[in-house]
C-alpha cells in the first residue's frame, strides 16, 4: 500500500489507510520522538498547564504514550486517565511506556476521535498533542467538536499542534520548516527523512482558533514556536456553529 497521500482540503485517506500507517509507525515512533526536542518542550509547557485537584483525564491520540506518561506524572496520583487512539500498535506502545500508577485507573481505548465511545461530559481534562493535524479537512470540526462532547463544562482542552504561518507555506516548504523546527541537530536532508509521507494538514492560528469557537469552545493559544501552537481552551456558552 503506498505511504503518499493526497494533501488537499478534500482529501480522506479513509480510516483503514489511517490506522495501517501508524501501526506501521509504531514500533520507530518512540525514538522519531525522543529525537524531536521541540516536542518535550511541548510537553514542558502542558505540564504547567495541569490541574492540581484529582481530575478525570483524555489523551486524545494517545501515540506512542508520551503524553500519557507525562500525564500520570504531572496530575494528581488519583486522577482517572484514558489514552485512546485508531492505532491498536500505538496503543501498544503507549501501554508499554505507562509508567506505573498506584492510585486512580488507567485504561487504553481503541477509537476514531470523530466518534469517542465516552458519555457526554465525562472528562474534566482532554489533552490532544500532534494530532489534529493529521486528521483530513472535512473530519476537524467533527473531531473539536467530540473533545467538546465529552468536556465537562467545568472542564479544559489542552491542544498542541502543528500550525501553518499565514499566508500558508507550500507543501515543500512546511514540510522543510517542520524539519528544521523538529530536528535541528541534524543535517537537512537527514531531517527531512524522518517526516512522515501521510497526509498533513496544518491550520493557521486563525483557522485553529475560528474552529475550536465553531466546536463551542472559548480559547486563547497561549504558546507558540515557530510553526507549533498551544491552545487552551474551555467551554463556551455559545451554541456550536457549523464551519463556514
Amino acid at each position: 500500500m503506498s505511504t503518499e497521500y493526497d494533501t488537499t482540503p478534500t482529501a480522506d485517506p479513509g480510516i483503514e489507510a489511517r490506522e495501517a500507517h501508524w501501526d506501521r509507525r509504531a514500533n520507530g515512533f518512540d525514538t522519531d520522538f525522543t529525537q524531536a526536542p521541540v516536542r518535550e518542550q511541548v510537553l514542558d509547557q502542558i505540564s504547567r498547564q495541569l490541574p492540581t485537584e484529582p481530575c478525570t483525564a483524555l489523551d486524545a491520540g494517545t501515540g506512542s504514550g508520551r503524553t500519557m506518561a507525562r500525564l500520570i506524572q504531572g496530575l494528581h496520583p488519583e486522577s482517572d486517565i484514558v489514552g485512546c487512539d485508531l492505532s491498536p500498535a500505538m496503543l501498544h506502545q503507549a501501554r508499554v511506556h505507562a509508567p506505573h500508577k498506584a492510585r486512580g485507573s488507567l485504561s487504553f481505548v481503541y477509537a476514531d476521535l470523530c466518534a469517542l465511545p465516552f458519555d457526554d461530559g465525562g472528562f474534566d481534562l482532554v489533552v490532544s498533542t500532534f494530532t489534529l493535524h493529521h486528521v483530513p479537512p472535512t473530519q476537524q470540526l467533527a473531531v473539536l467538536r467530540e473533545l467538546r462532547r465529552v468536556l465537562g463544562e467545568d472542564g479544559m482542552l489542552i491542544l498542541a499542534d502543528q500550525v501553518q504561518p499565514d499566508p500558508p507555506l507550500s507543501v515543500e516548504a512546511m514540510r522543510a520548516a517542520v524539519a528544521e523546527t523538529f530536528y535541528p541537530h541534524l543535517p537537512h536532508a537527514e531531517a527531512v527523512g524522518l517526516l512522515s509521507t501521510y497526509g498533513e494538514w496544518p491550520l493557521t492560528v486563525g483557522e485553529l482558533t475560528d474552529l475550536l469557537e465553531a466546536a463551542g469552545f472559548g480559547c486563547e493559544v497561549t504558546d507558540i514556536h515557530r510553526i507549533v501552537a498551544i491552545a487552551t481552551a474551555t467551554p463556551g456558552h455559545a451554541h456550536p456553529r457549523g464551519r463556514q
